[in-house]
């Protein structure tokens, strides 16, 4: 699933239907994984996102940085998360390796 407010608003329908024909869902929005069917999703968190951002903005307030001169930044802590059910459904249990680090929806 790309990252798209159309399939996001519409995840119940995208997502049961995906279950439904044997096909597994990632999607970029956990809420995906514990609020409708999505198999999987690696996210950056917001939370994460705004202290990055935040960070960039004090780099512009306190030390005075230029904008177009500083460098891209990226995320680099994402959140992984697997629906149990989901999987179960479509017989497409995660690696007991994968299990050790994910967080597992019910």
């Amino acid at each position: 699933l790309g990252s798209s407010t159309f399939l996001e608003k519409n995840a119940d329908a995208f997502t049961s239907a995906a279950v439904a024909n044997g096909l597994p869902v990632l999607s970029p929005y956990e809420h995906l994984v514990g609020e409708s069917q999505a198999l999987m999703s690696v996210a950056a968190r917001d939370y994460d996102v705004g202290k990055l951002a935040g960070d960039q903005v004090a780099k512009i307030l306190m030390e005075n940085a230029k904008p177009g001169d500083m460098p891209v930044v990226a995320i680099d802590k994402f959140a992984y998360l697997v629906n149990m059910k989901v999987a179960r459904k479509l017989n497409l249990l995660p690696p007991v390796e994968f299990l050790q680090f994910v967080e597992k929806v019910e």
